[in-house]
Order: structure tokens, then C-alpha cells, then sequence
């Protein structure tokens, strides 16, 4: 993502159901994720649910090369309660340009969300 708005999450895999046999990668680069004012979760490198999987690594890169970023919630390197079988990673770097920020209203997690029951 280079610019623009996504008002909803990004996942880098399968929705609900899915196996990725390689591996992911989101590259955030500029643009806006989630609305103004809210903080939920934004960002998933994996999947969304309990049936998603990724059996190589799962990345999620954040630079501002392009543009502002503003990310209304936090970040994940996994799944949203999905797996990710080897591993994944979350990078964050600020461009030595001072053009472009990086605005993060949220956390900042490696590995995926679990719920607990």
C-alpha cells in the first residue's frame, strides 16, 4: 500500500477458511488504515480465523517511503486466531526524510491474536 484509505483490516492471508502454503508479506509504504478517532485491530501479516494458515513466514513491513501512514489500531505478524507455522515478523522504520511520519494509535504485537475462553 502506497496511498489511500483501507476503513476496515488488512490480512495477508485466508478469510476464515485457508491454507497459504508459502509465505506473506505486506509492505505499508504510505496511506491510511482504520478511522480516525477508533483503535482496533487494523493489520494481520496472517489470516482472519481459526481455520487460516501459513506454513512459511509471515512479514508485515511499515516505512514511510511514499507517503504518511496512519494506522488506527494495532498491528499484528500473525493470525487473527489463525497459525503461522514458522515465523513471523513486524518491522517498523521511519525514513531518514523527515517528508513523511508514521502515526500508530494502536499496539504493536510479533505474533498473532488468540482469544481465550
Amino acid at each position: 500500500m502506497e496511498s489511500g484509505t483501507v476503513k476496515g483490516a488488512i490480512y495477508g492471508g485466508s478469510n476464515q477458511k485457508g491454507e497459504i502454503k508459502g509465505s506473506t508479506k505486506i509492505n505499508i509504504k504510505g496511506g491510511t488504515v482504520g478511522t480516525e478517532g477508533t483503535s482496533s485491530d487494523v493489520i494481520f501479516s496472517g489470516g482472519k480465523g481459526q481455520g487460516t494458515s501459513i506454513n512459511q513466514t509471515a512479514t508485515l513491513n511499515v516505512k514511510d517511503e511514499k507517503n504518511n501512514i496512519n494506522l488506527y489500531g494495532s498491528l499484528y505478524g500473525g493470525s487473527a486466531l489463525g497459525a503461522v507455522k514458522n515465523k513471523s515478523t513486524v518491522t517498523v522504520s521511519d525514513s531518514i526524510s523527515d517528508i513523511y511520519k508514521i502515526f500508530i494509535n494502536g499496539n504493536i504485537f510479533a505474533g498473532g491474536k488468540v482469544i481465550y475462553k
